[in-house]
This record gives C-alpha cells, sequence and structure tokens, in this order.
C-alpha cells in the first residue's frame, strides 16, 4: 500500500494539512478492534478507508449500500477502489423504499435515508465483530444543510475526517498524492436527490431518471443530472463541455425523455 510521502506529490502538503492529516492518522490509530466504513467509492470515503487502512491494516470493512438509489455503475467503481486500496468489501443489498419516511420524500428525507442506513450498518458491524462505526463526512460537510449529519450523531456514527479538520480540496489533494483513482472524481448524489421533495419516490421515477441519465452518460455527459419537476416536467443540468457531447444527439434524448411521459424537458447549463 502506498506511502503518503511514496508517490511522487506534485506539490509539498501545506504544514496545516499536515497536521490535520497526522491528527487524522492518531485517531484512526487509537481506534482499537474492527472498523467498519460506510463507503461509496467517492473521493471522501475513500480517502478515510485508505487512511485507516494504513492505520489499522487488515481490521477494515468498507460497506457498499447497493439499492434502486444508485446505479450500477456506482457498484463497480466501489469495487474498483476496495481492490485498489486493498480493503475488504461488502456489499448490502438495502430496499429504501421500505421505510415510509423515505418514499415520502420531504425536506429531510435524507436524515430518515441515512439514519436507515447506518442504523442497519450498526447491527452488520456487530455481526462481523467489528468495534467502531465511521462515516466519509470531512469538515466542509459541516457548514452545509446536511440532515443525515443529525442520524450519524444520535446513531454515535464517528467521523474522523470532519473531526481532524479536512475539507474536501485538502482530500482531493491527498488522494493525489496516495495515488488514488477517486482524487478527482465527481460528487456524486442518490438518485433519490433528482426527485422533487414533496413527489413521492417510486421505482418507475427512479428508473426514469436512472434511463435518462445512463444515455447522457453514454454521449459523454457523465456527471449530467435529470431532475424531476413533476409528473410531466422535468430538467437536465449540463456543464458546458458536457453541451458539446450531448447537442448533436439532443433529438435522441427529447425522444426518449417524450417516450417517458414527459412532456418537457428544460435545459440548464451550470459552471
Amino acid at each position: 500500500m502506498p506511502s503518503l510521502r511514496s508517490c511522487c506529490p506534485l506539490k509539498e502538503l501545506k504544514r496545516e494539512t499536515e497536521i490535520k492529516v497526522q491528527r487524522l492518522t492518531d485517531t484512526l490509530t487509537d481506534l482499537r478492534g474492527g472498523i467498519g466504513i460506510g463507503f461509496s467509492g467517492g473521493v471522501d470515503s475513500s480517502y478515510l478507508v485508505y487512511s485507516a487502512e494504513r492505520a489499522r491494516p487488515g481490521e477494515v470493512t468498507a460497506f457498499f449500500f447497493s439499492s434502486v438509489f444508485v446505479s450500477h455503475r456506482e457498484l463497480e467503481w466501489a469495487t474498483r477502489m476496495a481492490d485498489e486500496i486493498g480493503t475488504r468489501f461488502c456489499v448490502i443489498d438495502w430496499d429504501p423504499l421500505g421505510y415510509a419516511d423515505i418514499i415520502k420524500n420531504d425536506t429531510i428525507r435524507c436524515y430518515y435515508c441515512k439514519f436507515a442506513i447506518y442504523n442497519l450498518l450498526k447491527r452488520e458491524c456487530e455481526r462481523y465483530g467489528l468495534d467502531h462505526l465511521l462515516d466519509g463526512t470531512q469538515a466542509d460537510d459541516l457548514r452545509k444543510d446536511r440532515p443525515g449529519l443529525k442520524a450519524l450523531g444520535q446513531l454515535g456514527v464517528k467521523t474522523p475526517l470532519a473531526d481532524s479538520g479536512l475539507g474536501k480540496n485538502e482530500i482531493r489533494e491527498l488522494s493525489q498524492v496516495a495515488g488514488l483513482s477517486s482524487w478527482n472524481r465527481e460528487s456524486r448524489s442518490c438518485l433519490a436527490t433528482r426527485i422533487r421533495h414533496g413527489i413521492p419516490v417510486s421505482t418507475d421515477l427512479l428508473g426514469k431518471v436512472s434511463a435518462i441519465e445512463e444515455l447522457l452518460h453514454r454521449l459523454g455527459a457523465t456527471t449530467a443530472k435529470f431532475s424531476i419537476l413533476d409528473s410531466r416536467t422535468a430538467r437536465l443540468f449540463l456543464t458546458k463541455a458536457e453541451r458539446g457531447h450531448v447537442d448533436p444527439h439532443m433529438s435522441e434524448i427529447r425522444k426518449l425523455v417524450f417516450d417517458l411521459g414527459f412532456k418537457g424537458v428544460e435545459i440548464c447549463q451550470i459552471a
């Protein structure tokens, strides 16, 4: 497993960042017993798993929740990252639509979802004999409106990246230095976030989102998001670069949108 100082860093780390890394390392090293980590394969959770494996080699299990809220590509990527890091990897099949509070899709749906996931994960850790449960929340997340953070606190889930003061840009830099493929991966949100609050989440709507985004991904718009505003209208969010990939195929995209029952789609270009 690579060392943070042996991967040909592009530049020296700031002293402030080094202090935070040492704080993280000390926290993880002091954890006695097995460690379970909620893992998506994204920038933050990948760096946390990597750091935990360096501090407590062989005592870490990364848990990925497979559900209708994530695409098959996310599972494939998480599997790849777990293999790259060299950690134990466990996939849990989970049905978020078995929870009425999640289905109703109000403004704190993320709280209910996070609570359900980590409550289940606590039981899995007990079954595997793991003493600690960690999440990849980082310092920048604490300054955002994230209802799920309340659930982590209620369940006693540890957030060592945030506690060490490491933010997103620092974690990207550290991941690049460590040689992790995840260092420049775009932030991903679950498919339920594409459905406007107040519209009940359903397998049908999630399937429509997935179908559109799968087409966009094949066309090269890998970060595009298809957002459902109501049962008949939607909005497509694309970067300027992605517009170049998508514009020649707009008739194909609109046809699929109409075939799926929407009467129109608004194209929104984001920075």
